[in-house]
């Protein structure tokens, strides 16, 4: 029997990373039930039990994963190893012309010092999940003899991006749905952060104005390099403007519950904690998920 896997790992299983214990102990068991929103046919695959009530609340099915699963939150190909790469989206955007801070691609500590200015700045890993595995470095730290070690250690792996720290007002999302005919732009979802930067919610938001053409102009260059299917890209409003395309999500996000939440239930946010909102996850998850009506 066919069924839909929610790979949460899905960007440390295609690059071959260690997968954090907090997304089997925490993610899976707070977030794989919004699967249950989305208007799938298809039955959920998943090792973890769920309750009787709440499978006939939602109206949801489980099944145990095998060989008839598929990869529902993104999906392995080719193409996915360049689109999902924060390297890449910084060679698009220099491609295209879009804003994009100072830095660049650095693959050796003296390129980093080089290239590095005053203030505070992050060094990303090309392909690590939202604000995970990044450095956030001045001068005085990129010369501590322990944090060059580390760097220099980091840097022996591959080349990583540097970018000038900035000031974000507003982090958003837009999705897009790509096929070889067309670039359709779904939703944009602004997501809520906590002080460390952590997702904590979002609601869905109309796209801006002034980003919109920046947006469709860098789906349709994915899709001219051949990509297809569902693509986000993550936004920041800054005090001065925008910097429109930050890095490219070839895959689900939660923007996605976001949007089949919205249709559902109507116009709200989706909050993690207690909020006065409805509960929508199962009652035991690690992790309260609410939707809160406005």
């Amino acid at each position: 029997m066919e069924s839909n896997l929610v790979n949460f790992n899905y960007e440390y299983d295609l690059y071959k990373t260690p997968i954090p214990s907090w997304m089997e102990r925490v993610l899976r068991p707070s977030m794989e039930s919004l699967y249950f929103y989305c208007d799938e046919e298809l039955p959920l695959a998943s090792t973890l039990e769920y309750e009787k009530d709440f499978l006939e609340k939602v109206n949801g099915t489980v099944v145990q994963p095998d060989a008839h699963s598929k990869n529902w939150w993104g999906e392995h190909h080719p193409l996915a190893l360049k689109s999902n790469c924060k390297l890449q989206n910084h060679i698009a955007n220099k491609f295209l012309g879009h804003w994009v801070p100072q830095g660049g691609i650095v693959s050796s500590w003296q390129e980093l010092d080089d290239m590095m200015g005053e203030g505070r700045w992050r060094l990303k890993d090309p392909w690590m999940m939202g604000g995970t595995g990044q450095w956030r470095i001045d001068r005085e730290l990129l010369h501590d003899p322990a944090y060059r070690r580390g760097i220099e250690s980091r840097l022996a792996k591959g080349p990583m991006l540097l970018e000038q720290s900035l000031e974000i007002d507003e982090v958003l999302g837009t999705t897009f749905d790509i096929t070889e005919s067309q670039v359709k732009l779904l939703f944009s979802v602004k997501n809520f952060l906590n002080s460390q930067g952590n997702f904590q919610g979002g609601e869905v938001v109309s796209t801006p104005l002034e980003i919109e053409s920046e947006l469709k102009t860098m789906a349709q260059y994915w899709q001219n390099q051949g990509a297809r299917g569902i693509l986000e890209i993550d936004s920041f409003k800054l005090q001065t403007g925008w910097y429109p395309c930050v890095e490219i999500n070839h895959r689900k996000t939660m923007g996605w519950f976001i949007w089949h939440l919205s249709k559902k239930f109507g116009q709200g946010k989706m909050l993690f904690g207690e909020n006065g909102g409805v509960q929508i996850n199962p009652s035991k998850a690690p992790l309260r998920v609410e939707w809160l009506t406005t």
